[in-house]
């Protein structure tokens, strides 16, 4: 397969369509911070993308129709996932979406039949049509405290609360199952869109937790933060809902930098408090 050694930072739409058939894996340089559109759409044997750490856009059906791709993990450097990015991609069966990404637009992951999980994270602020038709998906895990903004009604007379994702006008017990932070459940029953799914509170290991008391204290700017699980993920948020820092405890003390004074809530498993930071 020819190599495509260009001096700007983004790949163009489509310089290896003739040779797609040939293309079996990819490297993305570490210099590419965006790839454009159509660039591997149909490459029928791809079976594996290794994206780099400074990619920021994966834009309009960059990976549409790479049918034997199995399993994709976006780099915690992207923000964007285009339109129809990775549509029909048939055998994605993995996937794995970092907490940079704030947009996840339309059609991006559509018939992508293989899935039967999916986890949003946090940072995403703006989620479109997405997964329609993954008709595999049973599971859905979201963190956010206070429901993603959907609506049921997107054009006059086209009700499209079943487009964002499949078999949720299935009966209740069919429907996919909606894993929200602890707490918020009522939020979620009363949320457009989300009221459709099973929601239940979110777990850890297939175990909420429950054993460890969850403290904070601040100090110099740094949020010191105690009893946490470690693997566990790890969220504070300012009172307005807004996403301070994201990730998963790497032991059962954190000490998180905090620069602006306020008050906080800090979210761990199943456990919340608030604290102030002087």
């Amino acid at each position: 397969m020819p190599s495509w050694n260009r001096p700007s930072f983004q790949i163009a739409s489509r310089p290896w369509h003739t040779n797609r058939r040939a293309i079996y894996w990819v490297v993305i340089g570490s210099n590419v911070t965006s790839i454009g559109e159509r660039t591997f759409e149909d490459c029928g044997n791809l079976r594996s993308v290794t994206f780099s750490n400074s990619l920021t856009r994966i834009d309009q059906s960059a990976f549409k129709d790479s049918n034997m791709l199995a399993s994709i993990t976006i780099p915690n450097t992207v923000k964007t996932i285009g339109v129809a990015a990775f549509a029909d991609c048939t055998r994605l069966a993995s996937l794995t979406i970092s907490n940079s990404v704030t947009t996840i637009s339309d059609n991006a992951f559509v018939r992508c039949t293989s899935l039967t999980s999916v986890t949003i994270p946090m940072s995403v602020t703006k989620l479109g049509i997405a997964f329609q038709g993954c008709t595999g998906i049973m599971d859905v895990t979201v963190g956010w405290l206070t429901p993603l903004k959907l609506f049921e009604s997107l054009y006059s007379g086209d009700n499209t609360v079943y487009r964002y994702f499949a078999n949720l006008d299935a009966p209740s017990q069919r429907r996919p199952t909606l894993h929200v932070p602890p707490g918020t459940e009522n939020l979620y029953k009363e949320a457009q869109v989300w009221r459709f799914f099973n929601i239940v509170p979110n777990t850890v290991g297939n175990e909420t937790i429950k054993s460890q008391s969850l403290k904070a204290c601040a100090s110099d700017g740094i949020l010191l933060i105690s009893g946490l699980v470690t693997g566990a993920p790890l969220s504070i948020y300012n009172l307005s809902g807004q996403l301070f820092y994201q990730g998963l405890a790497k032991a059962e003390e954190e000490q998180i930098p905090l620069n602006t004074q306020g008050v906080y809530i800090v979210v761990a498993g199943n456990q919340r408090i608030k604290t102030i930071v002087k």
